[in-house]
């Protein structure tokens, strides 16, 4: 019994531990994290290999559940090329903030 009451709270642990987890990557011997500005993610890595912007709409809805647009929010989506045998690194800006990095797998 104390046994499984341990593993309970060793795997309870791991999962918190898990979900703060910030999503970051190495650039120029700088931590890349989310949460980050535009000017600050330049300012460490430079330039990306490539930039695309694009506007999307911002939805409500309404009280009987059909959607409105309200505005449009300013996405980025950048690459980085790594180092030799590392994925490239592919950042999401929302309205100037650093949301996303993914690590993109090509074949």
């Amino acid at each position: 019994m104390r046994t499984i009451v341990s593993m309970l709270i060793v795997m309870a642990g791991a999962l918190a531990a898990g979900a703060d987890a910030r999503e970051v990557f190495r650039c120029n011997g700088s931590i890349i994290e989310t949460g980050l500005t535009i000017p600050e993610v330049l300012a460490r890595c430079g330039e990306p290999e490539s930039r695309d912007v694009s506007n999307v709409p911002i939805r409500a809805r309404s009280v009987y559940g059909a959607s409105y647009v309200v505005g449009t929010a300013t996405l980025e989506y950048w690459v980085y090329r790594r180092r030799g045998g590392q994925f490239p690194a592919f950042l999401t800006f929302d309205q100037g903030r650093l949301r996303d990095i993914e690590f993109i797998y090509r074949r």
